[in-house]
């Protein structure tokens, strides 16, 4: 009996722990899911404002990319005159397993010849529409007790649930009708190939199979990575091409938002709505053969909106839902008013996982359950997948799962005598199996969930990197690039937000190699290199730091063409005349002329600039020699050679030193050269001051080996013509300094010690891109018509004026500028309007790296 006791015991404490366990990853999951969707909804809207700006900016273009939207629509859904490897009009449920089913048990990824795919999509559209012809679908469960409604919820890309529903439940027949309630795409790897399965069967028996619309039918969400919870669009043109993923979009477009069964119980994807006057005759009437409404305005596009997007709560009334935006949550009295007065008994709705681990939720006195389906989900959450079986009395259980990899369902069904024989004698033995495949997968899901955390905690740190870099110096009074521990977590939970707070083991994890131990016990944190680790970058087209450089560039020459007087310009940005640039005199100097940054990247820029990163101020001569560093000189490989060879002659003798240890006063040196040149004392050179300071030195120019005939007046007036960037006739200091940016010495400009990391700028910039790449995608879209993917440089500049506009206020994220920077980075051969890119390519190559110590 003590043995029993201590072994019940035992059994108990570990169902504890495993209940803690799962609801630890449940939040976890929530937090990182839940900022997710408040991205995706706040997407939308920067989607509508990106249209806008292109129907007004290039209205004939969008015009014209509409005319041919619609034609094209009706060409690809008419299917094509080769039938594919498989006659569709003859395919039975028994050609669907051999032809779609077994094949892709065997190997997930096998691709079906294109033309099979067109026509699968175009015939399963056309039963769509016919059997759809409003938002609202009524369905009558035959009275034959042995037939049955399956419902099942999101599956995300996850085949290996449906197969393994199909297996345990049995797949659909006449007498075995499925029910899948929305979001059977995105997340998971393989939404295209459940997709196709699941037409195949629509095809082969239409009365088999029904489909509702979720929030992931949706072509914005679609174009959103896998990891920020889409994918489709990317592994649907990966698979087949933008004109298959186009005729995916039209199919969703034609679903239906809610199914009523037996005239008794609802199957909606997300909840009810935000007003008691929607009903189910108002639903009826909605214009459901469209997109979800990107900015709802009106009453109808919000009833489309909530179907989709709306959560049940435990409190009563209505409220903001934990998905942020426009998401709506309603509480019990709602639910009970709404059942009510449309006389129905009970909703079925999906869309989030269940708290518990379940498959299941059951909400407001057992009127309102949740079914979710796919199990483990996303390979992090651990939790059993569901289905509701419904009899046509309305009875009905709720089951659930747990599917195994597909090698272990092939295993079974060989196994299996009779894959027909009933369903009930398979369903205690499968359960017992599917724990064990849970159990095998616990700690791998644990695992996963936290890589997922660590990459969003990546995501949100380069995207708030400037907050968390004025937080930590205003603290870090001697400039050592350290901070407590205590003020470094203060730092993330201000800037993070309670994610910092619900997540900090995960993000130790990634603080640790920065952590000192002092010899009193405190630690510090050093956050400078802390947050130099993480980068936004476009792989293989653009580096972060050179895109930066350019960045700085442009900023110069905007400078150079001012053409200002020496004493002007030092009074430009040292405004106090102490002698040295600081920050504030820097911001406010760049907010007053229009050079191209915006407040939030002057903080990167000035950091740029500094010779050491703990400097809070520039001394004025050297602020100027560091803008040129950085610059790199402007004389490039069609200036003629023999001036390089002059001006790096000049270089040496003036800015030499025998001395490797001696100060950098290389700066001092270049403006000693500049006022002993400028004998007017008018702040620039002319011309013909140039030459004459330039004359006495020959001679020793001669010795260092410059041809004689270099140095005639005629061709030192051609030296100082090159020099005179601006052509206006007059050298200023900044053209002074970028002449003899080409000497290489250790002393030339101040180039040794410059900090010049410019990748943080760039991040600043290619940051807002990451973010907003699939709204960025979708207007680009309206200049690629014929899905291509190549759209011209002139209209992919458009597109990102147009994203700077949808994101003006308080302050647009970038300048004209800089996209024209940009897009030199992005077409190496030199950018013209008229060149092209593949723009899917470009959107496609973004990522957050993390150059810290290994992969954590």
């Amino acid at each position: 009996a003590e043995a029993a006791t201590l072994i019940q015991s035992r059994v108990r404490g570990s169902q504890q722990r495993q209940k803690v366990e799962y609801e630890s990853v449940y939040n976890i999951y929530r937090n990182v899911e839940a900022h997710e969707e408040q991205e995706f909804l706040a997407q939308k809207e920067v989607a509508a404002a990106i249209e806008s700006y292109l129907k007004k900016n290039a209205p004939q273009a969008v015009r014209a990319a509409q005319s041919l939207f619609r034609k094209r629509k009706s060409t690809i859904l008419q299917g094509g005159s080769d039938e594919g490897s498989v006659n569709l009009s003859t395919l039975t449920l028994r050609g669907v397993q051999k032809h779609f089913a077994e094949r892709w048990k065997k190997d997930p990824n096998d691709q079906l010849d294109q033309a099979l795919v067109n026509n699968l999509l175009a015939k399963a559209y056309e039963i769509v529409l016919k059997e759809v012809p409003c938002a609202v679908v009524n369905y009558q469960i035959p009275k034959e007790e042995d037939n049955r409604l399956i419902i099942v919820g999101d599956t995300h890309g996850q085949l290996e649930d449906v197969f393994w529903m199909f297996y345990k439940y049995g797949s659909p027949t006449p007498k075995n009708v499925f029910i899948f309630n929305g979001d059977i795409c995105d997340r998971g790897p393989n939404g295209v190939e459940i997709w196709l399965l699941l037409l195949a069967y629509k095809i082969a028996c239409p009365e088999c199979i029904f489909f509702n619309r979720g929030n992931h039918e949706d072509p914005l969400m679609n174009e959103r990575s896998q990891e920020c919870g889409g994918g489709f669009a990317r592994e649907c043109r990966t698979k087949y091409g933008q004109d298959i993923l186009a005729q995916f979009h039209h199919l969703f477009d034609a679903l239906p938002l809610v199914y009523i069964v037996n005239k008794r119980l609802m199957i909606v994807h997300g909840g009810l709505f935000r007003t008691d006057s929607v009903n189910l005759p108002q639903l009826a009437r909605l214009q459901h053969r469209r997109p979800c409404p990107e900015v709802p305005r009106t009453n109808e596009e919000y009833a489309v909106f909530d179907a989709l997007w709306s959560d049940p709560r435990v409190a009563r009334g209505r409220g903001v839902s934990k998905r942020g935006g426009d998401c709506m949550a309603f509480g019990p009295d709602v639910s009970k008013g709404f059942l009510d007065r449309n006389r129905l008994d009970m909703i079925v709705r999906s869309h989030e996982v269940p708290a518990d681990g379940r498959g299941f939720q059951v909400w407001h006195d057992s009127r309102v359950v949740t079914i979710f389906s796919a199990s483990n989900y996303c390979g992090t959450m651990n939790n059993y997948g569901g289905v509701m079986i419904l009899k046509p009395n309305l009875e009905f259980e709720v089951f659930e799962h747990w599917a195994p990899e597909l090698e272990e369902l092939r295993r079974l069904e060989a196994e299996t005598a009779s894959a027909t024989q009933a369903v009930a004698t398979r369903l205690e033995g499968l359960k017992a199996q599917e724990d064990g495949f849970r159990n095998r997968k616990r700690k791998e899901s644990v695992d996963s969930i936290g890589k997922d955390v660590v990459k969003k905690v990546k995501e949100l740190i380069v995207e708030r990197k400037e907050d968390l870099f004025w937080f930590y110096e205003t603290h870090d009074h001697d400039n050592t690039h350290h901070v407590s521990a205590t003020i470094f977590w203060q730092g993330l939970r201000d800037s993070l937000g309670e994610f910092a707070e619900q997540n900090f083991q995960h993000i130790q994890r990634l603080v640790a190699p920065e952590t000192e131990v002092s010899t009193d016990g405190g630690s510090s944190v050093d956050y400078h290199h802390f947050l130099g680790r993480f980068q936004v970058q476009l792989k293989g087209l653009v580096g972060r730091r050179e895109f930066g450089r350019q960045v700085v560039v442009s900023v110069f020459q905007a400078i150079l063409r001012a053409d200002l007087p020496l004493r002007e310009m030092f009074a430009l940005f040292d405004r106090n005349c102490s002698g040295t640039v600081t920050f504030d005199e820097f911001r406010e100097v760049l907010q007053s002329f229009d050079l191209g940054l915006s407040r939030r990247q002057l903080a990167p820029f000035f950091r740029a600039l500094l010779r050491s990163s703990a400097d809070k101020s520039v001394n004025i001569v050297e602020f100027f020699s560091r803008f040129d560093v950085i610059y790199g000189g402007h004389l490039h490989d069609n200036d003629e050679p023999w001036i390089r060879e002059v001006l790096q002659g000049l270089g040496k003798l003036w800015l030499h030193s025998d001395n490797s240890d001696q100060e950098d006063n290389s700066a001092r040196d270049l403006l000693e050269h500049f006022e002993q040149a400028d004998v007017n004392g008018n702040g620039t050179l002319s011309l013909a001051e140039f030459v004459t300071a330039v004359q006495p030195w020959c001679k020793a120019l001669q010795e260092q080996g410059v041809p004689r005939e270099y140095l005639t007046p005629e061709k030192l007036d051609q030296v100082a013509r090159a020099v005179d960037v601006s052509g206006e006739g007059t050298i200023n200091y900044l053209e002074w300094v970028d002449a003899f940016q080409a000497v290489e010495t250790r002393g030339a400009c101040g180039r040794s010690g410059a900090v010049s990391d410019f990748g943080d700028l760039g991040d600043s910039i290619l940051m807002v891109l990451y973010r907003h790449m699939a709204a960025v995608r979708r207007g680009l879209q309206y200049f690629d018509p014929k899905a291509t993917g190549i759209v011209s440089a002139a209209e992919f500049k458009m597109a990102l004026t147009a994203l700077a506009s949808a994101l003006a206020k308080p302050d647009p994220p970038y300048s004209d500028s800089q996209v024209h920077v940009l897009m030199t980075q992005l077409i190496e051969k030199g950018y013209n309007d008229d060149d092209e890119l593949n723009y899917h390519d470009v959107l496609d190559a973004f990522a957050i790296v993390d150059s810290g110590p290994g992969e954590l």
